[in-house]
This record gives structure tokens, sequence and C-alpha cells, in this order.
């Protein structure tokens, strides 16, 4: 659903990661909504550590 985030990383030892998404209707950037993790952290508080881990500086 819109607004549905995803993350991963490589586990302890591992050396690369497979991910994936399908979307529908296709991606534009003309409708992309970059995330914000204070927000996301602020709907999720018991998961700020896994959040804060899984997105970029």
């Amino acid at each position: 659903p819109a607004r549905t985030w995803m993350g991963a990383r490589v586990t302890s030892g591992g050396s690369w990661t497979f991910f994936g998404c399908t979307m529908t209707p296709g991606f534009t950037y003309a409708g992309y909504e970059h995330g914000d993790p204070a927000v996301l952290t602020a709907r999720h508080p018991d998961r700020a550590a896994h959040i804060a881990r899984l997105c970029r500086p």
C-alpha cells in the first residue's frame, strides 16, 4: 500500500543481499515521496533502533 516502507541489510557474516520490489501501477518519479525516518519512528517508537539501522543518514 501507499506509504509502506521496506528495508534490508546484510546479515552478520553475509556478503550480499537480494532485494526486490514489484509495484502496480508502475513506479514514476512524479509520484515518488521520500519517507521521513522521524515520522516513521514517531509512529513506531518501539522500533526506533531498527528504523535507525535501516535508514540512510
